[in-house]
């Protein structure tokens, strides 16, 4: 009798189910911090983004619109988003919304002068973090966003709002 070198149905079946049992065991246990880190560095990013778009239009707009712009956080459910409105009107110019990975708390309302500082009585501060792996924290005060580690509380890499200054 001649043995063919193919594989039979059953062999094959057999190895799929082997694979499909090792993938159901390992997938859970995968470490998804690589992404939850890289999604609070897209948020940290694109925030710091609308906070200088937002103090930007506040000093070219200053003539026009003396009581500035603003940067509106709004939760609904777990999404987060984030407008830039003019401060006179409440009429948004920018709308833009975060992965629902992404929590935030603290200050939900930045408003700029026409001379680009935030608004006396403003909560100047926010906070972001993806599943608690990293955290940001935004410091108006100083103008600046900071990335700490959570586990020693350092800080890792700072940025500016005016431009020219990161380090």
């Amino acid at each position: 009798v001649k043995r063919s070198a193919a594989y039979s149905l059953v062999e094959l079946l057999v190895i799929v189910v082997i694979l499909s049992v090792m993938a159901l065991v390992a997938v859970p246990h995968l470490q998804f911090g690589a992404i939850h880190r890289r999604q609070a560095e897209v948020a940290a990013s694109r925030i710091l983004s609308a906070l200088r778009q937002t103090r930007s239009l506040a000093i070219l707009n200053a003539v026009d619109r003396p009581e500035g712009y603003a940067l509106r956080l709004t939760k609904a459910d777990a999404v987060t988003t984030f407008d830039i409105i003019d401060a006179a009107t409440s009429s948004v110019v920018e709308s833009q919304t975060l992965d629902p990975s992404v929590s935030t708390s603290g200050g939900s309302l930045f408003t700029f002068t026409p001379m680009g500082a935030l608004k006396i009585g403003v909560n100047g501060s926010l906070s972001l973090s993806a599943d608690g792996t990293k955290h940001y924290s935004v410091c108006m005060m100083d103008e600046e966003l900071v990335e700490i580690v959570e586990r020693t509380l350092k800080v890792a890499r700072q940025f500016f709002l005016t431009p020219g200054k990161q380090m």
